[in-house]
This record gives structure tokens, sequence and C-alpha cells, in this order.
């Protein structure tokens, strides 16, 4: 079932059920024909219906501020293990409003020199907002987001949360407000 949602701050957003679990999550198109023409490129058969979902319904209440964090199982199938670990840690680590670095995220997942390798699986992510790889950002900067729109979804959300694109505010350790580093003046 594919359910979209067409008042947010970051764009048209789309959501794809399949037995009561969120399969694919679209945000950032500018049309409800866009977002449902990206979640059926990614999963051609799959949409045959469009109507509400429970997936569909907690985005709704995030969108319109009533929910921090999401409640719903999600499919995360055709991801390989470190896909699916570092998804699902920062499902658990990255709080509303609060961002992570992919290094800091690489070692909650248990694997501190992973930085690229998280990366590439929020990337890789399927059911984005719902497991919150816009929250992830890059040590020296916002890092990248797969979704429509890109990177400008990505500070749309994070504005959204409270949160701020670059790591000079609200950090996850909700400590002193730390500045990016400087570079290393040349020898």
């Amino acid at each position: 079932m594919l359910d979209i949602i067409t008042k947010t701050p970051a764009g048209v957003t789309a959501v794809l059920s399949r037995g009561g679990k969120a399969v694919a999550v679209e945000v950032g198109s500018r049309t409800r024909e866009e977002a449902k023409e990206r979640v059926t490129r990614r999963f051609p058969g799959e949409v045959t219906a469009e109507g509400r979902s429970a997936a569909g319904r907690q985005l709704r209440e995030y969108f319109a501020g009533k929910r921090r964090a999401f409640d719903i199982e999600c499919e995360l199938e055709g991801l390989g293990p470190f896909q699916r670990k570092a998804l699902l840690t920062a499902a658990a680590k990255a709080p509303f409003g609060r961002t992570m670095t992919y290094g800091e995220l690489a070692k909650a997942a248990g694997s501190p020199r992973a930085a690229r390798a998280v990366g590439q699986a929020m990337a890789s992510n399927p059911v984005g907002i719902i497991i919150p790889c816009h929250r992830i950002v890059g040590a020296d900067g916002l890092g990248g987001y797969s979704g429509a729109g890109g990177t400008a979804t990505k500070k749309a959300l994070l504005a959204f949360e409270g949160a701020a694109a670059e790591r000079t505010a609200r950090p996850l350790s909700g400590g002193p407000r730390r500045k990016t580093p400087r570079p290393a003046k040349p020898r």
C-alpha cells in the first residue's frame, strides 16, 4: 500500500508498506506523482493501491510535531549485515533533534574505523525518517543525503527537528557546543 503525505516541511513524502511493515520512504519530492514514481521505480509491481497505512499515520504524527520516535516495523531486505547494524544503531542512538557523525555511529555500531561504510549504509537506507539517516552528519559538515532534493531535504528535516545541519549546535552528547575544527596550518 502506498501512502502519500503532501504537507511536510521537506516536500511530498510517500511510504510503501507491506504486511504492516514499512518497506520504503521517499521524502523530498515536489509532487505526488514524483513521489509515487520514485517508489514505483525502486519497487516495480509493489504499488498496487494507495491509501492510509500505520507507517503513514506515524509519519503524519511526526510532521505534525506529535511524534519524535517510530515504533513501526521496517523491512530491510537486500541489505548486508553491517548496513542493517548501522541503520538499526542509527534508529536507536540518534534521537529527535540531535545529530551524530558517521564516525560516532561507526563507533556505536562496534566498528570505530568504518565511518565511510556507515555513510554508504545511510545512503542505502530504504526507510529514511523512520530510520533517521538525516541525523547522521559528517565530522566537518552536513554529509550527503540520497533522497529527493538531496542535502536540501536533509537540511529541511534537521531544521524541522531543531537540529543544526552543522556540528556546531546540539551535539548528540548534549554537552557543550563545539565548533567544527579548523584545518591545520601548513608547516
